[in-house]
């Protein structure tokens, strides 16, 4: 009795076809994942452009007491303001202190916590001008949503941002 085994013949063209198939299946994850990243990176520096030119606002105004309100991207726990010179509350925040004076660059005054969450550590960190901040603190994001307590009085020269 002569034995005899399956054969499964698949032409070059099939082979080929199936290859095609999972390359645009793979690109098109790439697509998606690059633009949703995309996305993400948008709505981290529209939050940084709103807040500053309520800053700015506030600034050449003559006496403001508002609360900011922005959208972040999911992901972004905590945002920190002040310097990395300045002093804070180490039970509170030394842990993230420590995390953010490693990517902290000298001028910057706003953090967002954590940094790989911002847009892949891109925009985790930035200057905001026209803003006084009395020591370093952070304000824990809500359902995507940041408050920032904004005071200017009559004369003095700068915003003080402050916990709401």
């Amino acid at each position: 009795m002569d034995k005899k085994r399956g054969q499964v013949q698949l032409s070059f063209g099939m082979i080929f076809s199936i290859i095609v198939i999972i390359a645009t299946v793979a690109v098109a994850f790439y697509a998606i994942s690059y633009f949703l990243n995309l996305s993400r990176c948008t709505q981290t520096g529209n939050f940084y452009s709103l807040l500053q030119n309520e800053i700015d606002k506030a600034w050449a105004g003559e006496i403001t007491q508002k609360i900011f309100s922005g959208k972040l991207p999911s992901g972004i726990k905590m945002v920190c303001l002040g310097n990395m010179s300045q002093s804070y509350d180490a039970r509170l925040y030394g842990k993230i202190h420590q995390e953010l004076k490693m990517i902290s660059i000298a001028k910057n005054n706003i953090y967002l916590y954590p940094i790989w969450n911002a847009c892949e550590g891109e925009f985790a960190s930035k200057r905001l001008e026209h803003a006084k901040i009395e020591e370093f603190f952070c304000i824990n994001v809500k359902n995507n949503e940041v408050k920032i307590k904004l005071t200017k009085g009559s004369g003095e020269a700068l915003v003080t941002l402050s916990k709401p």
